[in-house]
């Protein structure tokens, strides 16, 4: 899975570059990008939830899509992503972290004012879970949690020069657990399971990234 993801990410990459002269396409460059993400567990009630630092590090590549009103950028990225949560019940707080590979588009509607580039992003992704680590990481290792996370992200960014800037939010669709309740509770695995069942991550994502 893991190198689907990679080469579904070169593939996109190409396939956007070749086609570039024939649809007015300009290509501004390859990019790194690193940022830290606040994610929480959406989808829950009654429960003491607080924000969790993670961070994000990948590469991305910058297409110019020459329309008639508003320009638009394209940006394929492939970045690895943890996505952490902190968890309060009546009896006791537990944080629960996922690495992900993501594949994402980010579309950015632009406005372009002296030398600086402001845009809105929407970014839909597919991810793939790596490894789980915290206080819940049973629940990983007992292969409860869904591997495959797909979702959509709204935000804004600007770019001056080679640098850009860019604030998101980031909605995580499906289920992050993937079980019943018939599972075995040898490891009190099954109490976790129904408090969080429903639930995924969501949270907003601060990055900058530097395009050559």
């Amino acid at each position: 899975m893991k190198r689907f993801f990679i080469a579904a990410a070169v593939a996109v990459m190409s396939l956007f570059y070749a086609q570039k002269a024939d649809a007015g396409i300009l290509v501004d460059g390859l990019g790194v990008t690193a940022g830290v993400n606040f994610s929480t567990l959406d989808g829950l009630k009654d429960l003491n939830m607080k924000a969790a630092a993670g961070f994000n590090v990948g590469v991305l590549y910058d297409f110019k899509i020459s329309v008639p009103v508003v320009p638009i950028h394209i940006q394929p990225s492939l970045t690895y992503t943890m996505k952490s949560a902190d968890i309060g019940t009546k009896l006791a707080d537990a944080d629960f972290s996922v690495g992900y590979l993501e594949l994402m588009a980010s579309v950015q509607p632009s406005l372009d004012v002296v030398l600086a580039r402001i845009f809105l992003d929407i970014s839909p992704y597919v991810g793939y879970g790596l490894h789980g680590s915290g206080d819940l990481k049973e629940l990983w290792s007992r292969d409860v949690v869904n591997k495959l996370e797909y979702g959509i992200g709204l935000g804004a960014g600007l770019k001056i020069w080679k640098i850009q800037a860019l604030a998101r939010y980031s909605w995580n669709f499906g289920g992050l657990v993937n079980t019943t309740d018939t599972m075995d509770d040898g490891f009190g695995v099954l109490d976790v399971y129904k408090t969080i069942k429903g639930a995924n991550f969501g949270g907003v994502t601060v990055s900058v990234a530097y395009i050559f």
